[in-house]
Protein backbone atom coordinates (compact mmCIF):
# COMPACT_ATOMS: atom_id res chain seq x y z
CA UNK A 1 0.00 0.00 0.00
CA UNK A 2 1.29 3.28 -1.09
CA UNK A 3 1.19 6.44 1.50
CA UNK A 4 1.05 8.97 -1.37
CA UNK A 5 -0.53 8.35 -4.85
CA UNK A 6 1.60 7.27 -7.97
CA UNK A 7 1.42 9.86 -10.15
CA UNK A 8 2.49 12.19 -7.15
CA UNK A 9 5.89 10.73 -6.99
CA UNK A 10 6.11 10.33 -10.72
CA UNK A 11 5.63 14.51 -10.90
CA UNK A 12 8.33 14.02 -7.65
CA UNK A 13 11.11 12.30 -9.56
CA UNK A 14 10.45 14.65 -13.16
CA UNK A 15 10.79 17.85 -11.37
CA UNK A 16 13.95 16.74 -9.35
CA UNK A 17 15.17 16.08 -12.89
CA UNK A 18 14.52 18.86 -14.51
CA UNK A 19 16.12 20.96 -11.46
CA UNK A 20 19.00 19.02 -12.03
CA UNK A 21 19.15 19.24 -15.52
CA UNK A 22 18.11 23.03 -15.22
CA UNK A 23 21.29 23.79 -13.02
CA UNK A 24 23.86 21.64 -14.48
CA UNK A 25 24.88 23.84 -17.84
CA UNK A 26 24.45 27.08 -14.93
CA UNK A 27 27.16 26.24 -12.94
CA UNK A 28 29.31 24.91 -15.90
CA UNK A 29 28.96 28.00 -17.65
CA UNK A 30 29.47 29.87 -14.36
CA UNK A 31 32.36 28.32 -13.38
CA UNK A 32 33.98 27.02 -16.54
CA UNK A 33 36.23 30.40 -17.12
CA UNK A 34 36.66 30.81 -13.29
CA UNK A 35 38.45 27.87 -13.06
CA UNK A 36 39.86 28.06 -16.37
CA UNK A 37 41.72 31.11 -14.84
CA UNK A 38 42.05 29.67 -10.98
CA UNK A 39 43.02 25.84 -11.63
CA UNK A 40 46.59 26.39 -12.16
CA UNK A 41 47.04 27.41 -8.74
CA UNK A 42 44.45 25.77 -7.29
CA UNK A 43 45.40 23.34 -4.49
CA UNK A 44 42.97 19.67 -4.44
CA UNK A 45 41.26 21.18 -1.21
CA UNK A 46 39.77 23.96 -2.73
CA UNK A 47 38.80 22.44 -5.76
CA UNK A 48 37.39 19.86 -4.03
CA UNK A 49 35.62 22.64 -1.98
CA UNK A 50 34.17 24.01 -5.08
CA UNK A 51 32.66 21.07 -6.60
CA UNK A 52 30.95 20.18 -2.64
CA UNK A 53 29.63 23.97 -2.47
CA UNK A 54 28.16 23.11 -6.24
CA UNK A 55 26.63 19.67 -5.23
CA UNK A 56 25.69 21.06 -1.55
CA UNK A 57 23.36 23.77 -3.50
CA UNK A 58 21.81 21.06 -6.06
CA UNK A 59 20.85 19.13 -2.80
CA UNK A 60 19.59 22.08 -1.26
CA UNK A 61 17.63 23.08 -4.05
CA UNK A 62 16.22 19.00 -4.27
CA UNK A 63 15.06 19.92 -0.55
CA UNK A 64 13.21 22.56 -0.71
CA UNK A 65 12.11 21.02 -4.19
CA UNK A 66 10.68 17.64 -1.74
CA UNK A 67 8.94 19.89 0.95
CA UNK A 68 7.47 22.28 -0.98
CA UNK A 69 5.92 18.76 -2.69
CA UNK A 70 5.04 17.54 0.66
CA UNK A 71 3.48 20.06 2.23
CA UNK A 72 1.38 21.88 -0.75
CA UNK A 73 0.72 19.62 -3.38
CA UNK A 74 -0.54 16.80 -1.05
CA UNK A 75 -3.96 15.31 -1.69
CA UNK A 76 -5.02 14.51 1.68
CA UNK A 77 -8.26 12.04 0.87
CA UNK A 78 -5.86 10.21 -1.60
CA UNK A 79 -3.35 9.45 1.65
CA UNK A 80 -4.07 6.02 3.43
CA UNK A 81 -1.65 4.66 6.09
CA UNK A 82 -2.35 1.15 7.60
CA UNK A 83 -6.06 1.07 5.93
CA UNK A 84 -7.12 4.35 7.24
CA UNK A 85 -7.22 7.46 5.62
CA UNK A 86 -5.91 10.50 6.60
Amino acid sequence: MMIFPWMLLVVSVALVLVQFLAAVPWLWVLNVDLLRRWWPRATLQEVLRRVAAGLGLLGLGGVALALWLGFFVREPENLQFWGGAF
